[in-house]
Parts: C-alpha cells; sequence; structure tokens
C-alpha cells in the first residue's frame, strides 16, 4: 500500500476527485485540517500574543517527561 497526500484548493476540486476515485473503485479515507470555532481563533490568537510579548515559560523537554514518569 502505499499513500499519497494531496492539496485540495477548493470544493470543486475535492468533488472531482472524489468522483474520479470512487469510479475507479478505490477505496480512500478524508482528512481535514479542521475550522476553529471564533473562541478556539481568539484563544489562538491571544496565546499568540502573549508568546510574541515574551510571556510565555518553557521547561526543558526532560523535565516535562520525567513529571509523566511514574515513580
Amino acid at each position: 500500500m502505499e499513500i499519497i497526500t494531496v492539496d485540495i484548493r477548493n470544493e470543486q476540486e475535492k468533488k472531482a476527485l472524489l468522483f474520479f476515485l470512487d469510479n475507479l473503485g478505490y477505496h480512500y479515507t478524508t482528512e481535514s485540517d479542521g475550522t476553529l470555532t471564533n473562541d478556539q481563533f481568539g484563544e489562538m490568537l491571544k496565546r499568540k500574543a502573549g508568546f510574541l510579548a515574551g510571556k510565555t515559560t518553557s521547561r526543558p523537554w526532560q523535565e516535562i517527561k520525567n513529571s509523566y514518569q511514574q515513580p
């Protein structure tokens, strides 16, 4: 099996491609990047602004990893 990823630019292209695959009898799955709600988009902008303003802290990966390991 081989996987091919296609970036579809619009709904018309998607319909044409799926029609083509259906006619050839291919099995396929579709994924979507999803759409953010207004609240999610606002939260993303707020976090980005905090990051750009230097208000976000970080920790080393090993410290984070250790916090999830059981003693």
